[in-house]
């Protein structure tokens, strides 16, 4: 009977104690914004984010900004269970947090990807493997702010009708709100840059935007694109920074054949001529690397890896 009732007492005693620290404030949040986060994200490195969002509320709440901060969809599963997440009543909200939305796989279907993005009401940066996945996502002209393409191809329709992409550029939904575009990669067809940019619309606010052309191919293609970025960086005060990466033909290419090339003698002369251009030798597959890594550094004030590192190397 007397043990009885001690065992009694002492399970009251501990759950009346784990009640009082659970529902005690933590003091972590006393801390300044960014060194909360900063702390958050170092722990992510070694716990579960269950286990930090088991701190407090106040905790949980940041733990759920930082890990949706970017996402980065990379195969049909991890799409679908985000997917889930997003659009069920319970945990809609998480869609709040998504500022950075990276798809590096083409989805079969883009209907719910379209729901997807339009749930994303604070998405500021969208990447795609394809520039032809982006009418079908864009936000009716409020789109993000930063697009990131791996390769661009106009849809089919307007192949063979340039007169048609001036009077109804495909990708107009996303002129507006558009301040950083880039195209990573060559694409297997000739695209010129105001072919590019026309398929967008007048891009109002462009300041950032990136490019990219291979070595060895038709030279007069070569002077054709030299010669079209120096009329958008005349005709485009508002542009900060252009970018220009230069692609071996050939992967198996030594990466000193790019400086060897006709446009690269090209591009430097433009760079030469205008600070705001900075050139580039690329490396295919680098932007899904940059993907993950992006993803691995999530943080509400982290501006996009590639850019940062291009102003860097910059000054």
């Amino acid at each position: 009977m007397s043990t009885r009732t001690y065992t009694t007492l002492t399970a009251s005693r501990r759950t009346r104690a784990l009640s009082l620290v659970a529902s005690r404030y933590s003091p972590l949040l006393n801390l300044p914004s960014e060194l909360i986060l900063g702390i958050i994200q170092l722990a992510l490195l070694e716990c579960k984010p269950t286990q930090l969002a088991a701190i407090s509320k106040g905790v949980k709440q940041l733990v759920d900004a930082i890990v949706y901060h970017t996402v980065v969809l990379d195969n049909p599963t991890i799409f679908l269970l985000f997917y889930r997440t997003v659009t069920s009543a319970k945990s809609a909200h998480l869609a709040g947090h998504v500022r950075n939305l990276i798809f590096t796989w083409t989805p079969y279907s883009f209907c719910s990807v379209k729901h997807l993005v339009s749930t994303c009401t604070s998405l500021r940066s969208l990447s795609l493997p394809s520039s032809t996945a982006i009418d079908h996502v864009a936000l009716n002209g409020e789109g993000p702010y930063e697009i990131t393409i791996e390769s661009f191809d106009r849809p089919i329709d307007y192949l063979f009708s340039p007169h048609q992409t001036a009077l109804c550029p495909p990708y107009a939904g996303v002129s507006k709100a558009l301040t950083h575009l880039r195209i990573c990669e060559p694409s297997d067809a000739w695209h010129s840059p105001n072919s590019i940019l026309n398929s967008f619309g007048p891009l109002p606010n462009l300041t950032h935007l990136h490019l990219a052309r291979q070595t060895n191919g038709n030279e007069e293609n070569d002077e054709v694109f030299v010669r079209e970025l120096a009329s958008v960086l005349r005709s485009r005060p508002m542009l900060k920074l252009l970018i220009v990466s230069i692609y071996c033909r050939q992967q198996w290419e030594p990466l000193s054949s790019v400086e060897e090339s006709n446009i690269w003698g090209l591009m430097r002369d433009l760079s030469a001529s205008d600070a705001r251009v900075l050139l580039l030798s690329g490396n295919y597959g680098e932007w899904r690397n940059e993907a993950q890594n992006t993803a691995a550094c999530s943080s509400a004030a982290l501006p996009s890896i590639f850019w940062a590192t291009a102003e860097g190397a910059r000054l």
